[in-house]
């Protein structure tokens, strides 16, 4: 009988292990379990029906991701989900996401742009179911995550996705305006088609900015906005504020917008064109 060679062990109890880490950390971002719910190694270990060693492992990777926490006499938890961090990590892709998009979109080829159409339609298809949509809104964003060639970047931009992910399965019960969306993500998808990349870029600042602030002033209408305006300061990008709390439709602006930037309008921001920067009250 042939002898298992410790390189063959080695690769199996590695793909183990990616695999319980891909299934919990799914488990997860899609709301399987509640925050701040104890985790308990030999519950996952038969529930996911595999050893402890991959279990251990899978919840030391969640908790790099921010996933889960370590917490006194109770052990490895499922890390809270508080408001105010879902606008932190739409801060983070403000900042991040937009520039990499302007910066790639030349490089995109056909193949991309038919995998983004399909989700398209897969949003146009489930308005009403909000998970169906909600993936498929996330998968047509990390469509562009393919031709991210640093892995930093690209590792950071997926951590980011799969945090608000959870946020949004938590707190957004279902877009208040799908439509919306589908429109942003189309306008979005034909200024990368046509090359135009401080469209593309502008396009993508407004909806980031819009989802943003649909998802948190749905749950907390008198939310005081920091993280978010931060960024949008250091992204050139005005808003109409009042003490950092907005209302619906806040007035958005670029200190230097796209010459063929269209006016573009939701139920939670209006950018015209040819309207005066809107007034910050401090």
């Amino acid at each position: 009988m042939p002898q298992k060679s410790a390189e063959n062990t080695v690769a199996r109890r590695g793909d183990t292990s990616e695999e319980t880490y891909i299934r919990l950390r799914e488990l997860i971002v899609e709301g399987a379990f509640a925050a701040n719910q104890r985790l308990m190694q030999s519950d996952l270990s038969e529930q996911l029906g595999v050893g402890r060693t991959p279990v251990r492992e899978a919840l030391n990777r969640l908790m790099a991701d921010g996933l889960v926490i370590s917490q006194p006499n109770r052990g490895v938890v499922i890390a809270p989900a508080p408001l105010e961090s879902a606008e932190e990590l739409y801060a983070i892709r403000l900042l991040l996401e937009p520039p990499l998009v302007q910066a790639l979109t030349t490089d995109f080829g056909e193949a991309e742009f038919e995998r983004m159409e399909a989700k398209l339609e897969e949003m146009e298809a489930s308005p009403d179911r909000t998970v169906d949509f909600q993936k498929a809104h996330r998968d047509f964003h990390l469509v562009s995550i393919s031709e991210y060639t640093n892995k930093a970047i690209a590792d950071m931009v997926m951590r980011v996705h799969r945090q608000l992910f959870r946020y949004q399965q938590q707190y957004m019960s279902r877009p208040r305006v799908p439509e919306d969306f589908v429109e942003l993500d189309r306008a979005l998808l034909e200024a990368m088609r046509e090359g135009d990349a401080r469209r593309a870029r502008d396009i993508f600042e407004f909806h980031l900015i819009d989802a943003a602030v649909g998802l948190v002033l749905d749950v907390d209408p008198d939310h005081a906005f920091d993280p978010l305006l931060v960024a949008m300061r250091g992204a050139g990008i005005l808003i109409e504020t009042d003490e950092a709390r907005m209302q619906r439709p806040a007035a958005i602006s670029w200190a230097d917008p796209a010459p063929d930037l269209p006016p573009m309008k939701t139920f939670n921001l209006v950018y015209a064109p040819a309207a005066s920067a809107p007034r910050r009250r401090r």
